[in-house]
């Protein structure tokens, strides 16, 4: 297994006052392939699985306002993803099931992010503070993913039928969302600190 990779990064800042900064970036990056070491390899299988690669992109405003008391981000962002690695069910003779990496296809995701902390001089031990996220992320292409146990035709499980079993053994998330990926996500807070002693 080997693998080589190029992944320049490009960051343009421009802060036209002390409290405002405007920036974009280009990234490219990659995770290395490695192999699947979760059960014993049998005779001429390949349990290896490729790099994952991104590119994309943000832009973005950082600022404070009111006399620096408010500080807010907010970004806008782009990234695609190749042979993006991911824990796929298979089940294996036996009928147990096993987790595998495998290289999913290609995924796309954008959003916006928007986060504050507010610090209020008439209160100076006090900070609100909060955070809010919309992420659209899906699989552009995900043909073959292992169909999980039990899953039938009709439940999506209709592709690379197996010859000897007459059951397929693959489906297609091609347009569903990726794991841990979801499209709202939110949190406010704050602190309060106070001497006792």
């Amino acid at each position: 297994l080997s693998a080589d990779n190029w992944s320049p990064e490009l960051t343009v800042t421009y802060m036209p006052t002390d409290d405002l900064t405007i920036f974009g970036s280009f990234k490219q990056g990659y995770k290395s392939g490695s192999y699947s070491i979760s059960v014993p390899v049998n005779p001429g299988e390949d349990p290896s699985f490729g790099d994952e690669k991104a590119k994309g992109g943000e832009i973005g405003v950082k600022a404070r306002l009111a006399n620096g008391q408010l500080l807010v981000n907010l970004a806008g962002y782009r990234y695609e993803f190749e042979g993006l690695q991911v824990g796929a069910n298979e089940t294996v003779s036996g009928g147990l099931p096993i987790i595998r990496t495998v290289n999913a296809g290609e995924a796309k995701t954008y959003g916006v992010d928007f986060d504050f902390s507010y610090l209020p001089i008439a209160l100076p031990s006090f900070t609100l503070r909060g955070a809010v996220n919309w992420n659209r992320a899906r699989f552009t292409r995900f043909v073959g993913a292992p169909c999980w146990g039990g899953q039938t035709i009709d439940e999506g499980c209709n592709v690379f039928l197996n010859p000897v079993t007459g059951r397929y053994q693959g489906q297609d998330l091609t347009g569903t969302p990726l794991p841990r990926a979801p499209d709202w996500q939110g949190n406010l807070g704050f602190d309060y600190e106070l001497a006792i002693g």
